[in-house]
């Protein structure tokens, strides 16, 4: 029931979100909206949520009472998405550490990587809203591929195919963050995801499933500067100049790629590792230091 209401809850949300920036439009142009019907999705949007949290206390208790380490776990996983969804991401870590140790005492496969796939989202929702005491993105970047390949890695020792494809899902959506934009490699696990997802999956996988597409689509145009060289359009800039733009391009994508070894990417690449630090530093994905 907890689970049924947060959907419908995030239902809401979207259309308070949608007629918040159909006011803002008509405000722009110098139209008065009716916040009448906005103030009562509110009102009703908070309401299933407590009755979410309310329904969650209620199995807690039931799982509790018989032992239940999968059901509790799954308790504690509809708590971390509540606070996700609320934007509370420390509550909702703490809520994941919690279903993964449970999950990791019985060795429930499910349990670890439905975790580990909360978690994943934790970590992406830091990176795109720059939260942490770091000013390196990159690290919470990083901690959302790992805690991705986890839940690969783990969804593999089911048979559950939806599981799989979700975390195949997000491994995508890992990739195409601010910090990695990896088009290609979210494809990849997009057409992984969708293989597996035949037999059909929950609404709220299947969302983010067509937000991957979205993204993927959207990024896969080729960059403007690659297709006006192409065609011989180069305006005013010298050779020079051109190569050292497209070694900004390519250089922290083959970085990536070589796991962040400036060492790999010169030995791909046939460069000094000292130009393969100075394209980084110069791009901001790194910071000047020894490698």
């Amino acid at each position: 029931m907890a689970y049924v209401k947060r959907l419908i809850a995030l239902q809401l949300r979207r259309k308070i979100d949608a007629d918040a920036a159909r006011h803002r439009k008509a405000a722009s142009r110098g139209r008065v909206g009716n916040d009448g019907a906005k103030s009562g999705y509110r009102s009703r949007f908070e309401q299933l949520r407590e009755q979410a949290l309310s329904e969650l206390g209620e199995a807690a208790a039931i799982y509790e009472q018989y032992g239940n380490h999968h059901g509790l776990g799954s308790v504690h996983l509809n708590y971390g998405y509540l606070h996700l969804d609320n934007g509370d991401l420390e509550h909702a870590e703490t809520e994941v550490r919690i279903a993964f140790h449970l999950g990791e005492e019985r060795r429930d496969y499910i349990l670890m990587a439905r975790s580990r796939l909360l978690q994943c989202m934790i970590e992406n929702a830091r990176v795109e809203e720059g939260i942490g005491d770091t000013s390196e993105p990159g690290n919470h970047a990083r901690l959302a591929q790992d805690c991705a390949q986890e839940a690969v890695a783990l969804a593999k020792q089911t048979q559950n195919r939806r599981l799989l494809a979700h975390a195949s899902v997000w491994q995508g959506l890992t990739f195409c963050n601010r910090f990695f934009d990896d088009p290609e490699s979210a494809r990849r696990c997009y057409d992984q995801a969708l293989t597996l997802s035949k037999d059909g999956h929950a609404e709220s996988a299947w969302d983010d499933l067509q937000t991957l597409k979205a993204m993927v689509l959207r990024s896969s145009k080729v960059n403007p500067s690659l297709r006006a060289w192409s065609q011989g359009s180069v305006g005013d800039k010298t050779f020079q100049q051109i190569t050292e733009e497209f070694a900004e391009l390519i250089i922290p994508k083959v970085w990536e790629r070589e796991g962040r070894k400036v060492s790999r990417v010169a030995a791909r690449l046939s460069v000094s590792p000292k130009k393969v630090r100075r394209i980084l530093n110069r791009v901001g994905r790194r910071k000047p230091g020894p490698d």
